[in-house]
């Protein structure tokens, strides 16, 4: 593993190495289905990403939106669903998309996407998620996809300085510990 792979030093978008594949990680829709500020700008940062790269070498060629219901949500579409919404009415083509929308968790979202990218015969991702949420899920993702092939980078979605930005960085280090012993114990893709 190295340390490029947990932190990514650069996000400049002309320097990011961009993957065929790009998984997008889930965040919070509020109970009346709107999105998470963290969810939208996910979403932005994958826009940018795709309208900039459009038919170059480093253009997208398939986006994983990896999320489920999660407990106690009572909205009826996953957030897989949801986010593959927001990015059609963005301009993003349905047809490059991929919904993975059984997970429920950072395992879950590594578990389920890199059993999809497996499958698939997907040898490089790109793991898009939150600033913050960066370190715990490239950890998550390189702990689980151990031993299968699959090169995983992250991008990070700008974090806005706010009180709920500092509580989730907050929320991140505490949790990054615990999902890597939970990870270890997770069967492999």
């Amino acid at each position: 593993m190295h340390h490029e792979d947990l932190f990514p030093g650069n996000n400049d978008m002309n320097a990011v190495p961009l993957a065929k594949t790009v998984v997008v990680l889930g965040a919070r829709i509020h109970d009346d289905g709107t999105l998470s500020p963290a969810l939208v700008r996910r979403l932005q940062r994958l826009v940018l990403v795709w309208q900039r790269n459009r038919g170059g070498p480093g253009a997208i060629g398939t986006i994983v939106l990896s999320g489920g219901r999660p407990k106690g949500y009572p909205g009826e579409m996953a957030e897989a669903e949801v986010m593959a919404e927001w990015l059609v009415a963005a301009g993003v083509p349905g047809q490059m998309m991929v919904l993975e929308d059984a997970s429920r968790t950072t395992r879950e979202n590594a578990l389920y996407s890199l059993m999809w990218a497996r499958r698939c015969g997907v040898r490089k991702i790109h793991v898009l998620t939150d600033w913050a949420h960066l370190p715990r899920a490239m950890l998550v993702f390189l702990i689980i996809g151990r031993g299968s092939g699959i090169r995983v980078r992250g991008v990070a979605a700008p974090l806005s300085w706010s009180l709920s930005s500092l509580r989730a960085i907050g929320r991140e280090c505490v949790a990054i510990a615990a999902d890597a012993i939970r990870a270890w114990r997770v069967s492999r893709p």
